[in-house]
């Protein structure tokens, strides 16, 4: 069982105390599987079809996928109350104290420390996340509210983002100056970790910050594992352009609200 960091957030602190109270799941099993399923729901919200033009269809599989560990036949066979069916809505819960952190403060970094917890980082590997005072530091040296002359949105990348951190710190940034980072910004963030790449990518459009993430190796000439467009890229590339008064603003993606077992979903 970890041991809770006291320099932790209550919000934190609440994800990772529920972790570990899955009767069949380790916390670190519960914690991938949460953000698999957040990402499934976050890219049918959306309709992005990832990098290897996965429809609706195949996310279902992947979902239903881990939904079929815990429940391996129709949920509806389970009682309320049954173990199988409690751990499933434990998972489906672990979204509240993440939703309630940004509901507090827009650019949070969450899920970074919450993996460290949970001993989900490869530090063997040499995994290890820059402190978010030193994202602040060079967040504020780097961006210096950079303007595209020709009134472009600014691209920001972080060709190893981890949790995202460094891309949130520079959307704050610009709202610490007074400006929209959903009107300024696009970033990019690429991690080779997939967990990093779905924590980064849920956190980013949680934050409504329009991004580009990769899950892949980007010292490597090999194409990219996949790809998620959040939906919030088409609104500040709009917004940016020019146009007459009929031509119609792409939808905005959905705000994050929870929701529940045909596809059940978090948002």
């Amino acid at each position: 069982m970890a041991t809770v960091n006291h320099a932790l957030s209550q919000h934190q602190k609440d994800f990772i105390a529920r972790a570990q109270h899955f009767r069949q799941y380790s916390p670190q099993e519960a914690f991938c599987d949460f953000l698999a399923i957040a990402m499934a729901d976050m890219r049918n919200a959306v309709g992005d079809p990832g990098l290897k033009g996965t429809g609706r269809t195949e996310r279902e599989v992947e979902y239903l996928g881990i939904v079929h560990k815990y429940f391996p036949h129709d949920y509806r066979e389970y009682p309320p109350g049954h173990a199988m069916r409690k751990d499933f809505e434990a998972l489906l819960a672990l979204h509240e104290p993440w939703a309630q952190a940004v509901a507090e403060d827009r650019f949070v970094e969450f899920f970074g420390e919450v993996a460290a917890e949970l001993n989900i980082l490869q530090a063997g590997a040499g995994q290890f996340f820059t402190p978010v005072h030193v994202c602040q530091m060079i967040a504020k040296m780097t961006v210096e509210l950079a303007e595209d002359p020709k009134g472009e949105p600014v691209s920001i990348g972080d060709p190893a983002c981890g949790s995202g951190r460094m891309l949130l710190e520079a959307a704050r940034a610009y709202a610490d100056a007074g400006q929209e980072p959903g009107d300024r910004i696009v970033v990019c963030g690429t991690d080779i970790s997939q967990v990093c790449y779905q924590m980064t990518t849920l956190q980013l459009w949680a934050a409504g910050i329009p991004a580009v993430t990769f899950w892949g190796n980007s010292l490597s000439p090999d194409p990219p594992y996949d790809r998620t467009i959040n939906g919030f890229t088409a609104m500040v590339w709009y917004r940016s352009k020019p146009r007459s008064d009929d031509q119609p603003a792409p939808a905005p993606a959905p705000i994050p609200g929870p929701k529940v077992p045909q596809q059940q979903s978090l948002f």
